[in-house]
């Protein structure tokens, strides 16, 4: 009954921040049509009532920046180039992902997963890219389409053109084929459609331009804070900005406090991490903090639409690091953070020195757990309708999901933060009931990689987010890594 009213109460909050804009619609045009029957001008106010004045006024700019909404909305229509990744890449991406698809080891760490359990797990995990439908319903030629996409952002048609791309997607249908336990009938049902995400339409969902003003006054008030009461300075490079807190003069460098760079995820921007920044500020070594406008509601920002490249990212923060004179970082990650936090650890190794993932959305994307949870299933929760409306059909988070999610550039592979672990180099946060990430999988996946135990923290009834969102056990554990005072 709960998760019912939760629910519903979500419902009724989206679809009232939506209904703003036509609400603004009726009462501008209503206006236009009494004005024209009784000659007046529509700057009139309605009457003196200050209430229906703010109302009014409210209205007239809603209908302007509407407009200019749904044209970004059709421009993120745009298919953007494909990425260009050679076949003998691809071929041993492909092969790692298979190998690794499915647990090694049980729950418990130690327990031998049978043949049958493995391919159990594979058709499950498959399943999700084609909204989780029958074998039976899945023909060759579907799985041919999809591998088209997840091996080159192109259709089939134009795979087809390049004899080793064709013939790397038969390999690849093989290869499934043989994981699923299952031989797909040749030819093509037109009704079982996978999630193809740089092909497939962007899906947004409007809202008003109240919501991008409180929301970027938000984050903008926490970026005012953070530069005039905690010494924080705006450095950009490469269209990337950062927040920068220099080590305070006379104070030496130690190894109790390092850099920390903490890389935020999707969203409002900084501005819904008030509770862990206000406790992150009082750690004594040197901050930075990369901001990300295409994910934040940043609709003014020059890169709301243009983010820079991976490459861009990874020289930025070494150059960032490298000017401020900061070495062995502690890197602190958060949801699509993770994903930037891979950069690194792949294009910049030396910068970070201690690794904290929180909520990491950015391992075993090859399955899509994330992305059928973000744009493929419908919602039936409070926080599915949530994260649904208010963060994955913002018009500029759907266009980095939509068009500029590579899941080849995105996904972080443990090995390249080495083959040993311990908690002094890297820990991973995840909820209990995160909706965003198959968390069992993330856990299998992490003890497989040589990751102990001691360096996963699963908060029991914790949901994506909640660690660095609101006061928590999780947030508890992050204060802790960084030796700073957690909620209490």
């Amino acid at each position: 009954m709960k998760a019912v009213v939760k629910y519903w109460a979500a419902i009724a909050l989206a679809t009232f921040v939506w209904s703003i804009t036509p609400i603004s619609w009726l009462i501008v045009l209503s206006k236009l049509y009494s004005q024209h029957t009784h000659q007046a001008s529509i700057w009139d106010r309605p009457n003196r009532n200050v209430f229906r004045s703010i109302v009014w006024y409210y209205a007239l700019c809603e209908i302007p920046f509407s407009l200019y909404l749904a044209k970004l909305s059709r421009r993120v229509q745009r298919r953007l180039p494909p990425p260009e990744v050679d076949n003998d890449t691809l071929d041993a991406l492909l092969k790692m992902c298979l190998d690794i698809s499915v647990p090694t080891v049980g729950e418990n760490g130690s327990e031998e997963v049978t043949e049958e359990e493995r391919i159990t797990i594979f058709s499950s995990n498959f399943k999700r890219w084609f909204h989780g439908a029958h074998f039976e319903d899945i023909k060759a030629d579907n799985v041919r389409e999809w591998l088209a996409w997840a091996l080159g952002g192109r259709e089939l048609h134009e795979c087809k053109e390049d004899a080793d791309r064709h013939a790397l997607i038969e390999r690849s249908l093989k290869f499934v084929e043989e994981k699923v336990g299952y031989h797909f009938e040749e030819g093509y049902n037109p009704k079982c459609t996978a999630m193809r995400l740089t092909l497939d339409p962007c899906l947004t969902l409007h809202r008003p331009l109240g919501y991008y003003v409180v929301c970027n006054g938000v984050s903008e008030g926490t970026i005012a804070w953070l530069r005039y009461v905690h010494g924080f300075r705006v450095e950009t490079e490469l269209g990337c900005d950062f927040l920068v807190r220099p080590r305070e003069a006379g104070v030496a460098a130690t190894r109790s406090t390092p850099p920390v760079l903490f890389l935020h995820g999707l969203g409002i921007g900084l501005g819904q991490y008030i509770a862990f920044l206000k406790r992150l500020v009082v750690y004594k070594g040197p901050l930075v903090i990369l901001v990300q406008p295409h994910i934040s509601t940043s609709i003014t920002h020059p890169r709301f639409l243009d983010a820079p490249s991976r490459d861009d990212h990874v020289e930025a923060v070494q150059t960032i690091m490298k000017r401020n004179h900061f070495q062995d970082a502690t890197i602190v990650s958060h949801s699509n953070g993770t994903m930037v936090h891979g950069w690194l650890a792949r294009g910049a190794p030396e910068i970070g020195k201690r690794h904290i993932l929180v909520d990491p959305v950015c391992f075993r994307l090859w399955e899509g757990a994330t992305c059928f949870a973000f744009l493929g299933k419908k919602w039936s929760s409070g926080i599915e309708v949530l994260l649904g409306y208010f963060v994955a059909r913002e018009v500029g988070v759907a266009y980095t999901i939509g068009r500029r999610f590579i899941w080849t550039d995105m996904i972080f592979w443990l090995h390249d933060l080495g083959t040993t672990f311990d908690h002094r180099r890297l820990s991973v946060v995840m909820g209990e009931d995160d909706v965003l990430i198959d968390v069992p999988a993330t856990y299998q996946y992490l003890r497989s990689s040589n990751v102990p135990d001691d360096c996963i923290a699963i908060c029991p009834k914790a949901q994506h987010g909640k660690a660095l969102f609101l006061p928590s056990q999780g947030m508890g554990l992050v204060c802790k890594e960084l030796g700073i005072p957690g909620p209490t």
